[in-house]
């Protein structure tokens, strides 16, 4: 299980029985790091997709994880706005 932890800018994996496995990201405007991600969904593959609603971008990430992030849709807004 996938949950975003906007307050941490982070996403938090779980196994099946609760125990946390894995942290993806981390606070940036790098592509495979985070400002409120908001929503996720997995893909018949395995991929993972991070919505990031402050920074108006969708990161995709490997099922493995072994890597960065495998592209960004969208790009890093102003937040000084």
């Amino acid at each position: 299980m996938y949950v975003g932890d906007p307050d941490y800018e982070t996403v938090l994996v779980y196994a099946g029985d609760g125990r946390r496995i894995s942290l993806i990201g981390q606070s940036g405007d790098a592509v495979d790091q985070f400002h409120k991600p908001y929503d996720i969904y997995v893909d018949q593959h395995r991929r993972v997709y991070v919505v990031d609603s402050l920074s108006r971008k969708v990161v995709v990430f490997r099922p493995t994880f072994d890597e960065s992030a495998l592209e960004r849709v969208g790009k890093t807004a102003d937040r000084r706005r």
